[in-house]
This record gives C-alpha cells, sequence and structure tokens, in this order.
C-alpha cells in the first residue's frame, strides 16, 4: 500500500487500491471492500468444524502470513498477546500463493471469505471465524485529489463509485 500511494503522489499512477484506515492529505479515498478475517484451515485440520477459534489455540500452530502490511499487523498483535514467539513457517507476498500453502498443510492463517470463497466451495479449504475480537481487512480505491484523470481512469472511478457507493454519495462525488 504505501508504494502505490508513492507513485500516485509522484503521479506514476492514476488510482490504487490499498488497505484501510488511510488518511492521507491530497488523495481521495473510496473504501471499496470490508471483509471479517477467519482461520484458513486445510480441510483435514484439527480445528475443522469448530464454530469458532480462540487466539490463543490459533498462535500454537505453524503460521503463513503476508510479508508486511496492516493485516498483518493486525494479525500479530492479536496473537502476540496470547504467545510471545509465533511459530511463522512462512511470510508470502501473495494470497494465492498462502491459500496454495494452507491447502498443502504448512500452516494456517487468516483471510477474508471473500478471498477464499472458490476453494471452500471446492473443499479444498475450510474456514472458521476467530472468537471474540472481530479482525477485518479493509481496502480502498484512492487517486490524487484534484487530478487530471484520463478517460478510462475517469470511467473506472465513476464504474466503482456507482457500485460501492448509495447513489445519492456516487452523485455528490461525481460533481466533485
Amino acid at each position: 500500500s504505501h508504494k502505490i500511494v508513492e507513485r500516485l503522489q509522484e503521479g506514476n499512477v492514476e488510482v490504487g487500491i490499498v488497505s484501510l484506515p488511510r488518511n492521507i492529505k491530497g488523495l481521495e479515498i473510496i473504501p471499496i471492500f470490508s471483509g471479517e478475517l477467519k482461520v484458513l484451515l486445510p480441510p483435514d485440520h484439527p480445528l475443522v468444524g469448530r464454530k469458532e477459534i480462540t487466539p490463543e489455540e490459533i498462535s500454537f500452530y505453524p503460521l503463513l502470513l503476508p510479508k508486511t502490511g496492516r493485516t498483518r499487523k493486525l494479525i500479530e498483535d492479536l496473537l502476540r498477546s496470547y504467545k510471545k514467539s509465533l511459530q511463522i513457517s512462512m511470510e508470502l507476498a501473495s494470497v494465492e500463493v498462502i491459500k496454495k500453502y494452507v491447502s498443502a498443510g504448512i500452516g494456517i492463517s487468516l483471510l477474508p471469505e471473500a478471498f477464499a470463497q472458490a476453494e471452500v466451495a471446492a473443499g479444498t479449504l475450510k474456514l472458521v471465524p476467530v472468537q471474540g475480537k472481530k479482525l477485518s481487512r479493509e481496502l480502498g480505491l484512492v487517486y490524487r485529489r484534484g487530478s487530471n484523470l484520463s478517460l478510462p481512469a475517469k470511467a473506472f472511478l465513476d464504474i466503482v463509485k456507482s457500485s460501492v457507493c448509495p447513489p445519492a454519495m456516487a452523485l455528490a462525488a461525481s460533481v466533485r
């Protein structure tokens, strides 16, 4: 996310998607996604079938985590209050790789349900809610306030605004 913000501020890209919350001077942000993080498990894991899994239980299993970012920090902050030294099996740059490694039984992770719907439907992964404090991943579309966007970028923003914003809000946003 920080690299996307840098590229936006330098004028190298017109729009980007970043993790929220963010409040960056000169950038407009449109929230486009919010999903509760759930425990991602291979189908044969001992915790499958539970209604909820406690953060303490999660902290004792090998973890597959994103290399950096807000989601990683959220997960670590939650689990480190139960266990100071987490078993981080791997730090991975891609959600797709995390899902493949979890399905292979290398570790467990936490992801929003929307990111693993196809795998859950296929039975290659299972998702179980975290007990207690709910963590969520939020994403937003960002662009430079007052910039002269290209026609394709404007069209893209209009589509996003009309699909994620209430009609009155989308109208107000497009008038700016």
